[in-house]
Order: C-alpha cells, then structure tokens, then sequence
C-alpha cells in the first residue's frame, strides 16, 4: 500500500474484497488537535483535481476549517472512475440500493451494494487503524447515485456511519422511481443516522444534452416527496434532517460538480458544526 503526497491529500491504493483494487484520495487537514471524524465519499476521482469538473474539495475544507465554519475532518475519497488495475468500475452494480424493472439486468448490473457497503466497512477498518481518526464518528457523502448510495448505507448501518449528505439522490433509476416510504432500507423503527443532509437543484433534467424544464420539475418533486417523508420520521427518531433547494441563482442549480462543491460550502458547516 503506498502512498504519495501533496498539499494535504494523499493517494492509495486499497483492495476491497468484493470489488477489487480501487484508488482512494485522502484528505487530511493541515492543523490537527488529535484524532478526526472521518468522511467517506464516492466519486473520489472528482474530488480533488484542480479542473472545472472537480470539486476541488481541499480547498473548500480548508477554507471552512480555517474560518472556523466547521470541525476539522477527514476526508477519504473513493475513486469510481475505474479500478486501480485499470478495469472497469460499474456504479449502478456496486451503488445502486434498488432492483431494476428488469430482473435479468438486475442480476447483470445492480443488487452488490451490500457487497459494496461490506467492502467499505473493511476499508473503514483500515483507516482507523493507520490514521488517527475517531473510530465512532464517520459519515458518507454523495451526488447523484452515489448520493442514493449515501443515504442507502447509512440507513443500513448507523450504528457506523452517523452523518450522510446525499446530493442530487438519484430517486429515479432505470425506468423505476423509488418511492418513499416503499424501500426497505429506511427503518420506520430502530436506529437512524444522526443527521441527513439532503439537497437538490431546480435545473438538473435535460434530454440530448439540452436542458429540460419539465423532467427538471419532475426530478426535484420526487426530491421533494422524499423530504416531505423523511423529515417527521427524523423528528420522531430524535435524528436532525434538512433538505435544500438551490436554483440558478446560487450557481448551483444543475446536476454537475459545479453545483455539488458549492452546495458543500453549506453542507460541510451543517454536518460538523465546530464545538462551542
């Protein structure tokens, strides 16, 4: 397992079992007290790049830290582009938490994200075992898919993860909407997450490319009946639950990493308030 620097991020390669060989891209703020929370997220090949298409998260959380907006944290990121080997990495087999209307795709493509969700606790593991992290404290992160899959693995393991952002879920999958209250992995009773951020843009159908006002309208209502659902489960589960709604005029309206990093510069703060 070796590990090359820079600024505060460092790149690894882990195996997971299920899985196979995949990058991750760990962040570690510049200042530390002691040990950290922990914050899981997909998609760690767009996290800390320099580019348009980057979240350019490092810079986001050291910018917070720094002002004291937020509690420090650490953050590990899970590339998805590919695996470490160069093989392909399938999102909608390894994240997506729902079956497929179709059964034979199903089997082919989805139905491993337990499979996933195992291998992340083993990498989880590790973690606490070589950076010094708060072993109770951890959280997942998400857009679009891996959004779904934020919410998804923290409804199965609170006991783990005690945080979840899920931004842009995807609540519509392969023809199929998930519909609140008809999935099984959200307990009406028993343990939840902590806190659940939640969010969505006004602008983030399009079809062709183009942009689609009414599969924009049609994707931020199911956003909405999910909130509308989840948010008196959370007041009767003592959990703390905000859903956001951002449209064009805040930049971050659309469905695109644009969006998601500047909606974080509100999430990072709501997660881990810094301790009075």
């Amino acid at each position: 397992m070796g590990t090359k620097k820079h600024s505060a991020v460092s790149q690894t390669t882990l195996d997971f079992p299920h899985v196979g060989p995949l990058t991750l891209s760990i962040y570690q703020p510049q200042r530390q007290d002691g040990p950290l929370p922990v914050l899981y997220a997909t998609d760690g090949h767009n996290l800390f790049r320099e580019d348009e298409t980057s979240w350019r998260l490092h810079h986001t959380l050291d910018g917070l830290i720094a002002a004291e907006a937020m509690q420090p944290v650490m953050v590990v990121g899970i590339h998805m582009d590919q695996r470490a080997d160069g093989e392909p990495f399938s999102r909608s087999r390894w994240l997506e938490p729902v079956p497929t209307l179709d059964p034979e795709e199903h089997e082919k493509e989805g139905g491993d994200s337990l499979c996933f969700l195992a291998d992340l606790l083993g990498c989880k593991q590790i973690i606490d075992e070589r950076f010094p992290t708060r072993p109770q404290e951890n959280g997942l992160l998400g857009s679009s898919l891996g959004g779904l899959f934020a919410l998804y693995a923290a409804f199965k393991r609170p006991d783990v993860f005690q945080t979840s952002a899920s931004l842009s879920p995807s609540f519509f999958l392969a023809d199929r909407q998930v519909l609140p209250g008809s999935e099984s992995w959200i307990p009406q009773k028993g343990s939840w997450p902590r806190r659940i951020w939640m969010d969505h843009g006004t602008n983030e159908g399009d079809h062709d490319g183009k942009p689609d006002p009414a599969e924009s309208a049609r994707l931020l209502c199911f956003a909405q009946e999910w909130a509308a659902w989840l948010e008196p489960l959370a007041q009767l589960h003592r959990a703390e639950f905000l859903f956001r709604t951002y449209d064009l005029k805040t930049r971050a309206g659309v469905h695109h990493e644009s969006s998601w990093a500047e909606r974080l510069k509100d999430a990072l703060p709501w997660l881990y308030p810094l301790s009075k």
